[in-house]
C-alpha cells in the first residue's frame, strides 16, 4: 500500500519553511501536490505540484502564520496534516537568514542542490522477494543489486562554500586507503546528514562521506538547539552511479 511517510516541515530562517517527505514504497517519477492553509478555519489551496519531494515556502503570509499548515498527496493518497516545526527565536532564524545571504553575495556559494537520504531502506519490487527475504535476480534495473532501494526527498537547492581539497584517510580492516575529499560549508537548508548527496551543474555527484559539523546555538523561546550553519566533507561519486538518475528539478 501507498504511504507518504517521513513528512517533515521546519522553519530554517527568517524567509523560508522547509518540507520533505517520501513514499513508501520508493518510486521515482511520481507526481506530489502540496497543498497549504494559512489557519485552522481556511481551506487547503494547492501551491505546488511536481515531481520533487521538498517544497520552500517563502510566501510571507505563510511565514507570518503561527497556524499555517500543509498536506501532501500522491494519487488518491493523503498525508497527515502538519504543521511547522519551530525550534529557532528570531535571532537564530536572523543568523540563519545572514548566512545564507552571505554565501549568495560574499562567501562564494555555489548553487547546488541536495538529495536527503531516507531513513529507512526499502525492499526493491523488482529483484527483492519481502516473504522468503531473498534476491530473484543478480541484475536490477530498480536498486544496486542489493535487493534494497535507497529513497532520497528532494532536491533541495542550497548554496555551497567548497573551500578547499584535503586528503581523508578511508579504512577496511587493516588496509588504509587515502583518498581525496573536498570541505565544504553551507547555511542550514536543508540540514544535511552522512549519507546524503550533492548535485553541482547537473552532471557532479557528491556524496557526503562524514557526519557533518553542525554549528549549533540554544534558543531563547525553548531548550532546544538550532543549527544555523554547517560544515561538512564531500567526496565526488563517479559514474555509472544510480545517483546520477536523481534529477536536478528547477
Amino acid at each position: 500500500m501507498l504511504k507518504i511517510i517521513e513528512f517533515t516541515a521546519e522553519r530554517k530562517n527568517n524567509e523560508s519553511i522547509l518540507l520533505m517527505w517520501t513514499l513508501s514504497p520508493y518510486a521515482q517519477n511520481s507526481i506530489f501536490k502540496i497543498f497549504r492553509a494559512l489557519n485552522d478555519a481556511d481551506d487547503f489551496i494547492e501551491i505546488m505540484r511536481g515531481k520533487a519531494s521538498s517544497y520552500l515556502d517563502t510566501d510571507t503570509k505563510a511565514l507570518e502564520s503561527p497556524q499555517v499548515q500543509y498536506k501532501i498527496t500522491c494519487g488518491n493518497v493523503e498525508s497527515l496534516v502538519l504543521k511547522p516545526y519551530n525550534v529557532g527565536d528570531p535571532y537564530l532564524l536572523g543568523l540563519a537568514s545572514d548566512y545564507l545571504w552571505q554565501l549568495k553575495n560574499v562567501k562564494n556559494g555555489t548553487r547546488c542542490f541536495a538529495y536527503c537520504k531516507a531513513e529507512a531502506e526499502q525492499d526493491c519490487s523488482e529483484c527483492y522477494d519481502s516473504v522468503s527475504k531473498k534476491r530473484t535476480k543478480s541484475t536490477c534495473s530498480l536498486c544496486d543489486g542489493s535487493g534494497k532501494i535507497t529513497g532520497y526527498k528532494g532536491p533541495v537547492e542550497m548554496y555551497v562554500n567548497f573551500m578547499k581539497t584535503i586528503e581523508i584517510v578511508d579504512s577496511t580492516g587493516d588496509i588504509e586507503k587515502k583518498e581525496t575529499a573536498i570541505q565544504c560549508w553551507s547555511a542550514n537548508i536543508p540540514t544535511l546528514s552522512r549519507g546524503d548527496i550533492i548535485g553541482r551543474n547537473n552532471d557532479k555527484r557528491y556524496i557526503i562521506s562524514r557526519i557533518p559539523e553542525y554549528v549549533r546555538m540554544n534558543s531563547r523561546s525553548n531548550d532546544e538547539q538550532f543549527v544555523v550553519m554547517q560544515k561538512f566533507i564531500l567526496q565526488e561519486l563517479a559514474r555509472p552511479n544510480m545517483v546520477f538518475d536523481l534529477e536536478d528539478v528547477e
